[in-house]
Parts: structure tokens; C-alpha cells; sequence
């Protein structure tokens, strides 16, 4: 048996975390239907990396959040190719997971998706340029982006009209 990290299934439009499954190893072979997913008696399961698991555990605790279905690497790659930018590689990992979706509600952050409405657009002026990419959005209204090819996320103060040096993270998961 292989043993695989879970971050959870979906069942009714649920989502049920799991820490860890033992597979066989053969399994993902035989009903790996992308990169991340796999399907059991009808039951979704998704697989994300232990850093990404560790984030999740963190802010489900901290209040509601609004996860949505996964889309695929496939779509993805679609995305990119049509709008000739590259998402963040850690944005990427959380789109598998869930393709947009809200955290820490009320008063929280709104994440894009590239399947899911909200859809990232990729022309959205509210940007400090069009070097940047707008993927989310704090309650406040101020716009999550990324500059193109880079990794680093920021929090784009459309008031002042500036990104902040401590309001500019390493990378996707450092901003969560």
C-alpha cells in the first residue's frame, strides 16, 4: 500500500477533510482521472501537497470559508495558453483544490477561479499595471495580483493607489 496525503472529499456538495488513506499501489494507475483527483465508489478525492494540507487545517479554523469544485490542470494549461500569462505555481496547487472560493467570511478574502465565477480577467483595471494579474479580492475591495512570471502575491491598495512592501508575500501560500 501507498500512503497518500487527502485534503478531502466531496459528497452533496460537502467537503469532509481527511489527513491520510492507504491506497494500493496500483490504484492511482488505474483510476487517476487528473493529477490530483481520483474517484472511489463514486466519491471525489482530492490530493494536495502536506504544505498546502497544513494551510487548510489553519484557516478552516478560523472562520467559514466557501470552498468550490476543483478544476483540472488541464483547464489550467487552457487558460494560460489563451491569455499567454503563467499563474503562480502555488495559485495552481490551490485551483485543483478549489477553483476560486472565500475565506475567512464575512470579512474575508474572494479568490478567482479559471472555470468557477468569479473567473480571473486578466484585463481587470483594477491593477497597479498590466504587468499584474488580479486573482482575488479583500472585503475592503482591495484587489489580490501577482506581477506576470513571478510568484510573488501582493494586496494592491487601490486608495493610495501602491502596493505596500509589507503587503507583498513570497508566494501564494506565505499570503495565506
Amino acid at each position: 500500500f501507498n500512503s497518500v496525503v487527502i485534503v478531502g472529499l466531496r459528497m452533496g456538495g460537502c467537503q469532509h477533510f481527511f489527513r491520510e488513506v492507504f491506497l494500493p499501489r496500483s490504484f492511482g494507475k488505474q483510476r487517476c482521472m487528473s493529477p490530483n483527483a481520483y474517484t472511489i465508489q463514486g466519491m471525489r478525492i482530492i490530493m494536495i501537497s502536506g504544505e498546502l494540507q497544513k494551510i487548510i487545517d489553519t484557516i478552516s479554523t478560523q472562520g467559514e470559508m466557501n470552498f468550490l469544485e476543483p478544476t483540472t490542470e488541464d483547464k489550467i494549461v487552457a487558460f494560460e495558453k489563451k491569455h499567454d500569462i503563467k499563474l503562480p505555481t502555488k495559485y495552481r496547487e490551490w485551483l485543483l483544490f478549489s477553483d476560486g472560493g472565500e475565506i475567512f467570511l464575512p470579512a474575508g478574502i474572494q479568490f478567482y477561479g479559471v472555470e468557477h465565477k468569479p473567473i480571473i480577467d486578466t484585463e481587470d483595471d483594477d491593477r497597479p499595471d498590466d504587468s499584474y494579474i488580479v486573482i482575488g479580492a479583500l472585503a475592503s475591495g482591495d484587489p489580490v495580483v501577482f506581477k506576470k512570471e513571478e510568484e510573488r502575491i501582493s494586496i494592491y491598495n487601490l486608495e493610495d493607489g501602491r502596493i505596500e512592501d509589507d503587503e507583498t508575500y513570497e508566494d501564494f501560500y506565505a499570503f495565506l
